[in-house]
């Protein structure tokens, strides 16, 4: 498979969004996501073809990053910012195997897909409205595609208290859209993804930030209904 940009070169991808149109503040805000998210981690986990939908893509990095790293990829981003899907189509103006849409994501429709991720984007929605998303994830995946969810990861005491800080913070500053904050344990998240027939593996993602960052790997049977579990 032709990769586009190498693992160990992904600030390279900065370039596309050095002349976005988006403020000093956000452009150092993608800098650091760049420099601290383990993106290189994730991708290692989408599968190298097929359709791959990022929900709540925000300014579209990883969208577009995955997109880079294989040509065989359709990747759509998903995002309910209009100023952040400007930036990200800017970025992908000229690769033809990303989109990006404007949509509520519990309202956004779509077809079969291969993986979809949620990648700090759970934690905005209060817990029922999580269920429907991630049933709606489960029914969309095909066999044997996967969910990548990550989130905090709340028996990390100190961590998580520092990525709540750090989230009330975005949020209430308008950074970040969204009207509540509503971390689940991971024990609680887990047994409802595996009640709805998904196999999960949890793995740390924090590295060197003081956040508490876990990214939930969670892969639906090559045998299986449709339907839901739960």
């Amino acid at each position: 498979m032709e990769k586009l940009i190498s693992q160990t070169s992904i600030m390279t991808l900065y370039g596309h969004y050095k002349h976005a149109p988006i403020s000093p503040v956000e452009r150092l805000f993608v800098y650091l996501r760049l420099r601290l998210s383990s993106y290189q981690v994730m991708e290692k986990h989408v599968p190298t073809s097929g359709q791959i939908v990022d929900l709540g893509c925000g300014f579209g990095m990883l969208t577009v990053y995955l997109a880079l790293l294989s040509q065989a990829r359709q990747v759509r981003g998903v995002d309910i910012s209009h100023r952040r899907l400007r930036a990200a189509q800017f970025a992908s103006a000229h690769i033809h195997n990303v989109a990006f849409e404007y949509s509520d994501l519990l309202q956004y429709t779509f077809d079969r897909c291969n993986c979809i991720l949620l990648i700090d984007t759970l934690h905005y929605f209060p817990v029922p409205d999580q269920n429907r998303l991630l049933k709606k994830c489960y029914e969309r995946i095909g066999p044997g595609g996967r969910l990548l969810l990550r989130d905090s990861n709340k028996d990390k005491k100190f961590r998580h208290f520092v990525t709540r800080f750090h989230e009330t913070i975005m949020t209430r500053s308008g950074f970040t859209k969204g009207e509540m904050l509503c971390f689940r344990s991971f024990a609680e998240l887990t047994n409802y993804l595996e009640g709805l027939g998904f196999f999960v593996d949890a793995l740390p993602m924090w590295h060197r930030t003081p956040f508490a960052d876990t990214l939930l790997v969670c892969t639906k049977s090559q045998t299986t209904n449709d339907s839901p579990s739960r």
